[in-house]
């Protein structure tokens, strides 16, 4: 995790945009991490758009598998909308990433359909579970047998 809690992770007094996501691409690359998961909600100006996608960096072919694997399990356990799966080369911290990573955008607060489903208990926990196997997913298709 690069935050328990909501804060930025400057290392300088003052905050700026850049320095908090060098700071976490720090944190990111130092830990030891298998992997990167980041996990959001989307806005948009148009209410009508909605819908789940993951964004990657093609640059890691493993971050790659990793968005395939998630999506896949969501799409098999979730019946809510799917946008599909971006790559993304500009995103500052997917593309200075020494781990496979992407981000998740679960829904779009901005379209009432995604916001009812997201403020659901019921739904959450199916989300957070899909995440969760699709995760598991992508270690099992690491696993090397003897």
């Amino acid at each position: 995790m690069t935050r328990t809690k909501d804060c930025d992770v400057c290392e300088g007094e003052v905050y700026h945009k850049i320095d908090d996501l060098k700071g976490r691409v720090n944190v990111i690359n130092k830990s030891n991490a298998d992997i990167f998961i980041s996990i959001h909600l989307n806005m948009f100006v148009m209410k009508d758009t909605k819908g789940f996608q993951i964004i990657y960096n093609e640059q890691n072919t493993d971050s790659l598998t990793l968005a395939e694997t998630i999506y896949k399990t969501y799409n098999y356990y979730m019946s809510s909308s799917r946008r599909g799966i971006v790559k993304d080369e500009n995103l500052y911290m997917l593309s200075r990433l020494t781990i496979p990573g992407c981000l998740l955008e679960c829904g779009f607060l901005s379209n009432e359909e995604d916001r009812n489903l997201l403020i659901d208990n019921i739904f959450q926990k199916k989300l957070a579970n899909s995440i969760f196997l699709g995760i598991n997913n992508y270690f099992l298709t690491k696993v090397e047998y003897l």
